[in-house]
Formats: structure tokens, sequence, C-alpha cells
């Protein structure tokens, strides 16, 4: 996996800690981020899993490392562990659902676009977390 965003980070892994959760559990998401070069601003990142009509069920949106290691504090081909805990709710529908991820800017809500598609600016992840 390597998913570039902007000019400045890679995706280059994820880990699911298992793709199948009931409605009120969590879902741990591990996501491997490189720098491609240091960060010119501090980025907010964002993973959702989503329905059949892309209507966010859950979400967990924090910088990486839950704000301790800033995206700014990275230095060019540095790669950062982010783990995040996502909140399926109790009231979740049964079903599989993607999960998506990507960056932006909090300020303005600006995302980073994905390998340079300016239309691309969120990564859909090749698993799906069922709810069941």
């Amino acid at each position: 996996m390597n998913y570039r965003l902007g000019d400045q980070i890679a995706l280059i892994g994820y880990d699911l800690d298992r793709p199948v959760v009931k409605p009120g559990d969590p879902a741990r998401l591990r996501l491997y981020w490189q720098a491609l070069r240091r960060p010119e601003a501090d980025y907010t990142v964002f993973a959702q899993v989503r329905d059949a009509a892309n209507h966010i069920v859950a979400q967990k949106d924090n910088p990486p490392q839950a704000g301790a290691y800033p995206t700014s504090f990275w230095d060019a081909g540095e790669v950062v562990i982010d783990d995040r805990v996502i909140e399926i709710p109790a009231n979740a529908p049964a079903g599989k659902y993607p999960v998506k991820v990507g960056m932006y800017l909090p300020a303005d809500g600006s995302r980073l676009w994905i390998d340079g598609e300016p239309a691309v600016n969120e990564i859909t992840l090749p698993v799906e977390i069922e709810i069941r």
C-alpha cells in the first residue's frame, strides 16, 4: 500500500484488530504513515465507517497519535504509527461497511489530495467492518 497525500505524507499500511464487531463495540484501526518530506502544517486524520449510501455510521477524527505527535514534527522518511479507536454506535444496523481515511486542515476542512488527483481526497481501505 502506498497512497500519497499531497506531496507530504503517504499511507503505507494499516491493521484492523478484527473485521467483525457488535453494535456498541469499538473497532481498533492502526494506520502507518510515512512523511515524504516534513509536512508544512498540522493535519487531522479522519477514519470513517460508511454505509452503502455513503453516510457516516461511525468516525474518529483527531491528529495523529491523539495529538501527541503533530504532523509538522515529522521528519522526511519517518514512519509514524497512528492507533485510533472507532466507536460503533449501539444502534448501528448489521451489515458490511467500508472504511475511509484521509487528512485535512482543521482550520478550513480542506483535505489533502490522494495520488495527485484533486477530485480524490480520501482512501478506501481494502477491508470492511462487519457489524452483526
